[in-house]
């Protein structure tokens, strides 16, 4: 049977809510830790104030609460500290101990978030998943799915994202590892270009001057000092192939794709800075396809495994500082030497016809072999126009009649004479061959053989 009586408050407990209470007409029986009915606030528990306490039962002191205080303002009714669900396996909390100031949403029995005051604000375990727009400190814009924008100030070394997989494979059978993988699906006949991953990098400061800004650095790691383990291939970039579906077909497919560069004092599409005195055959870059220089226009003769080198949209007319300038014009291989001299690597044909009697500094251009016709009577060579310090050019002389090698002919130019080393001209009878070779510091062509004497 219930039983209502009053008491006095003698102490209390707010983390609790809990009160000690000496029973009216009863000085030495108190009853501790009483719970206060929950619409009580705490402020106006106070001790020494008069209480109602309804016991439950008549024979068990410690079944009772406190139900009123004599003179408490009266409280707002309780408001609710969790939501749940039937079995109450699927709940939301605010606290789970009085001021703690933490929600909590726990599914099937597994906390899944929390939210808080201090960092981490936001703590969600398990997968997430978004079907529309996220964003990080500002309105993601129609054109965008995920959103991070930059603070008022952003600390040095700050990194937007960061994809982390430090911890363990797990099972054997999980043999990759990815930390940020693209992925653009074209959906719709609307959508023209798509791009896996795309970025950019600069500044908006007026005056700054950058030490390096880069679109996309990339850097292997991972190799740690004091884990002996081995890697068998490393790459920083590893342009993969693409797997597509049979219907699909590429036109034109590229493992590396740099756009024409309009801007910048130095352009370097790919510069390779490498690491000198690696002189092992295990070392240096690797170009197994094809490799087509100074054209997009692909010219190889059904090879495999060649160069082809476009003529030379400007040939070069300036001495290089170092080595030499490889190029080909006019369909033949070239290169312009540190010493000047522009190297003949295959040699140019020319049809020459020549005139009876002198032929002085005839215009030979490129050539290095020059196949003389026209003559109808004996003829002579005084002189050859473009020498250049060890350029050897072969005449050869087809007709039937005696061509001469005249030595230090006045009738050519002084750079363009030729010495035939025999102090006389030298010729050949009918069908024959002259082989000369231009010495810069005499400039003088030097007549080194002859057949057909």
């Amino acid at each position: 049977m219930s039983v209502l009586k009053r008491g006095i408050v003698k102490s209390y407990s707010a983390p609790t809510h809990k009160a000690s209470v000496q029973i009216a007409g009863s000085l030495t029986v108190w009853l501790d830790a009483i719970p206060v009915a929950t619409d009580i606030a705490a402020a106006e528990v106070i001790v020494g104030r008069e209480c109602a306490v309804l016991f439950f039962t008549d024979d068990n002191p410690d079944d009772a609460v406190v139900i009123t205080v004599h003179g408490a303002v009266p409280g707002a009714p309780p408001s609710p500290t969790s939501i749940k669900d039937a079995d109450g396996n699927t709940r939301v909390e605010t606290e789970q101990s009085p001021n703690e100031d933490i929600i909590r949403m726990t599914i099937a029995g597994t906390e899944r978030y929390t939210m808080q005051g201090v960092t981490p604000q936001h703590y969600a375990i398990g997968d997430v998943q978004l079907s529309r727009r996220f964003s990080v400190n500002d309105v993601v814009p129609d054109n965008k799915i995920l959103g991070l924008f930059r603070e008022a100030s952003v600390p040095k070394g700050f990194i937007a994202l960061c994809a982390d997989l430090g911890g363990t494979t797990g099972a054997p059978g999980n043999t990759i590892q990815i930390g940020v993988a693209g992925r653009s699906w074209i959906r719709d006949t609307q959508c023209l270009n798509s791009y896996g991953l795309d970025y950019q990098a600069g500044s908006a400061l007026v005056g700054h001057a950058l030490t390096e800004t880069d679109t996309l650095r990339v850097q292997i790691t991972h190799l740690l000092a004091n884990n002996a383990y081995t890697v068998t291939r490393a790459a920083s970039l590893h342009a993969r192939s693409p797997s597509i579906d049979a219907l699909c077909t590429i036109t034109t497919l590229r493992g590396l794709w740099i756009e024409p560069i309009l801007n910048g004092d130095n352009r370097r599409p790919i510069t390779e800075e490498g690491v000198g005195g690696l002189t092992a055959d295990a070392h240096g870059n690797r170009l197994r396809s094809n490799t087509q220089l100074g054209s997009l226009t692909g010219a190889f003769g059904g090879g495999d495994g060649v160069l082809g080198i476009a003529n030379a949209t400007v040939v070069p007319s300036t001495t290089p500082a170092a080595g030499l300038v490889l190029f080909a014009e006019a369909g033949h291989l070239k290169a312009k030497l540190s010493t000047g001299v522009k190297a003949r690597l295959s040699v140019v044909p020319l049809a020459f016809t020549a005139v009876n009697g002198n032929n002085n500094d005839i215009a030979i251009g490129e050539a290095g072999f020059v196949r003389i016709t026209g003559p109808t009577g004996v003829f002579t060579i005084t002189g050859v126009a473009g020498g250049e310090d060890c350029r050897v050019v072969y005449l050869y002389n087809t007709t039937n009649f005696a061509m001469t090698i005249a030595n230090e002919d006045a009738n050519s130019a002084a750079a363009n004479r030729i010495k035939t080393l025999t102090g006389a001209g030298v010729g050949t009878t009918g069908d024959g061959l002259a082989t000369l070779i231009y010495d810069a510091t005499a400039a003088r062509w030097i007549l080194c053989a002859v057949q057909g004497l």
